[in-house]
C-alpha cells in the first residue's frame, strides 16, 4: 500500500482550533450550490482553488539519498469551504515546505498551535508529525512543496531556530519574511515545470526550490546579523551545482522505477514523451496540460476545447497524443483517478462523494474507471 496512509485530511465544518488527534473524523460540510462556488469548482476539492504538479502523478512520499529532487508543488486558496485541515500523525519521509502568501494559517508546530499570517514559511522534517488548518473566513493562500535528497548542505540553515522572533527564524523550522511575490513566481514556476515535464523539468525544479531555499537563508540571516552563506555554497553554480554543494537531480533514471515500486502502476501519462521531457511540447498542448491540471473535477469536452482554441478535434488529439504519450481525454481520467487515489487513502470522505470530488456524478461509473485503473474497486483499494 502506498506510504500516505496515516495522511488525515480532514474537513471541519467550524472550529477556531486544530482538532485533537484523538477526535473522531468530523463529518464533511455539504458543498455549496454550483452556482455559489465559481472558481471554487477548478481544483480537486470543492470550496478550493487548487494547482498541484507531481513527479509521479501522484503525492508519493520517497526518501532519495543523494541528489536534492522535488517530487511535489502545489497551491492551495480557500474559496467557501470553511475549513481544510490535515493531520499526518506520523509525519512523512521527505522535507515539507509550506509558506503562506496570504491571509492566516494555524500551524501545530513542536507541541505548540501558532496562528500565522502572510510571509511565514514553515517547515516539516522527516518524521516531524504534521497538523495544520486553512479557513476561508481567514483568506487562506498557501503553496507547498515536498522534496528529499540529503545533500542538503546549508540549505535549510534559515531554518535553524536563529532569531529574533519578529524577522528572521521563530524557533526551529518557522520563519517570519515579508510576503514576496518572488517567492509565489517560484512556487508557481515548479508547479508549471512538474506539470509539463519538459526537458530539463528536473533540474529547473531542483534549481528553483534551491533558489528560494537560499533567499530565506539570506534574509533570516541578514535580519539577525549572522552570515549570509551557507557552508558549502561557495562553490558556484557550475557543473550542475555540484561544485557547490548541492547536486541537482535530472529526473532520468530511476525515477519511472521507484515510482512503480512505491505504487504498483505507471506514471500518469507521458508515456511516449518519458518523464525526462525528450519532445518540444507546442504552445497548444502545454496550455492544454495546464488547463486540464486545473479544471480535471469539471465537465470537459476535448472537442469543445478544440474548436474554442481555432483547431480541428482531429489534429488536437493526435498532437497531444504524440507529446504526452496518451490522448486528452484519457489524461484527463487519468488525473481525476490519481487524485481519488489520494483521497481514497488519506480522508474518510464516502466513495460517493470522492468521485463527485474528482468530476464523476456517477459513482458506479466512477468504481468501473477505479477497478480498471488499478484493478480493484475503490472499497477494497481503501479497506487495504
Amino acid at each position: 500500500m502506498a506510504v500516505m496512509r496515516d495522511n488525515m485530511h480532514k474537513m471541519i465544518a467550524h472550529g477556531a482550533s486544530l482538532p485533537s488527534p484523538a477526535e473522531p473524523a468530523a463529518k464533511p460540510a455539504s458543498a455549496p450550490a454550483d452556482a455559489e462556488l465559481g472558481r471554487a469548482l477548478t481544483g480537486s476539492v470543492r470550496g478550493m482553488d487548487i494547482n498541484a504538479g507531481y513527479l509521479y502523478g501522484v503525492d508519493a512520499d520517497i526518501v532519495r539519498t543523494g541528489t536534492l529532487m522535488v517530487t511535489a508543488c502545489g497551491r492551495y486558496r480557500m474559496v467557501t469551504r470553511d475549513e481544510f485541515a490535515t493531520t499526518r500523525l506520523g509525519g512523512r519521509r521527505d522535507y515539507q515546505l509550506l509558506y503562506v502568501h496570504a491571509g492566516y494559517a494555524t500551524f501545530l508546530k513542536g507541541g505548540t498551535e501558532r496562528r500565522v499570517g502572510a510571509g511565514t514559511m514553515v517547515l516539516y522534517e522527516p518524521g516531524e508529525p504534521q497538523r495544520y488548518a486553512y479557513r476561508a473566513a481567514d483568506g487562506t493562500e498557501v503553496y507547498w512543496v515536498h522534496f528529499t535528497g540529503d545533500r542538503m548542505h546549508g540549505l535549510l540553515d534559515g531554518f535553524d531556530g536563529a532569531g529574533d522572533g519578529n524577522a528572521g527564524a521563530d524557533g526551529r523550522g518557522v520563519v517570519h519574511l515579508e510576503p514576496s511575490a518572488e517567492y509565489a513566481r517560484l512556487f508557481n514556476r515548479m508547479i508549471g515545470e512538474l506539470q509539463l515535464r519538459r526537458m530539463s523539468f528536473g533540474e529547473l525544479v531542483a534549481n528553483d526550490l534551491c533558489h528560494l531555499l537560499l533567499m530565506v537563508g539570506r534574509q533570516v540571516a541578514e535580519s539577525s546579523g549572522r552570515s549570509a552563506m551557507p557552508a558549502g555554497m561557495g562553490g558556484g553554480m557550475g557543473g550542475g551545482m555540484e561544485a557547490g554543494g548541492v547536486a541537482l537531480s535530472d529526473a532520468r533514471g530511476t525515477e519511472a522505477d521507484d515510482f512503480a515500486g512505491i505504487t504498483g502502476v505507471a506514471g500518469i501519462g507521458w508515456a511516449g514523451a518519458g518523464y525526462a521531457g525528450t519532445r518540444r511540447l507546442s504552445t497548444m498542448v502545454q496550455q492544454a496540460v495546464q488547463y486540464f491540471h486545473r479544471h480535471f473535477a469539471e465537465n470537459i469536452s476535448v472537442s469543445d476545447y478544440a474548436r474554442e482554441h481555432g483547431v480541428s478535434v482531429s489534429w488536437f488529439i493526435r498532437d497531444f497524443r504524440e507529446s504526452v504519450g496518451v490522448p486528452p481525454m484519457r489524461y484527463i481520467t487519468d488525473l481525476r483517478l490519481n487524485e481519488a487515489r489520494m483521497l481514497l487513502e488519506s480522508t474518510v470522505y464516502p466513495i460517493a462523494e470522492i468521485a463527485d470530488m474528482v468530476g464523476y456524478d456517477n459513482p458506479l461509473y466512477f468504481s468501473r474507471l477505479f477497478r480498471s485503473r488499478f484493478g480493484q474497486p475503490p472499497s477494497r483499494y481503501r479497506g487495504q
